[in-house]
């Protein structure tokens, strides 16, 4: 854990982006929760996070709502 904590700061430390959205990515396709996800990369809500990475975010996303899906089956859409 430390050898990550690590890496982390220096990764972030430099603020080298394509690492960072690789970072963002391989936490996202983990099914780490948003939530987590902002905290880690220092952002001071989700809606930073959700704004930046959005592309990364996006699966997670689908993929909650696909089990929601499951979860409550035949319910319509009451989009007005």
């Amino acid at each position: 854990m430390r050898d990550m904590l690590a890496a982390y700061d220096k990764v972030f430390l430099q603020q080298d982006p394509e690492l960072r959205h690789s970072f963002v990515s391989l936490l996202s396709d983990a099914d780490v929760p948003i939530e987590h996800i902002s905290r880690l990369v220092g952002h001071s809500s989700t809606t930073t996070t959700e704004t930046i990475y959005r592309k990364q975010i996006r699966p997670v996303i689908i993929h909650g709502a696909d089990i929601m899906d499951r979860i409550f089956p035949g319910e319509a859409d009451h989009d007005a």
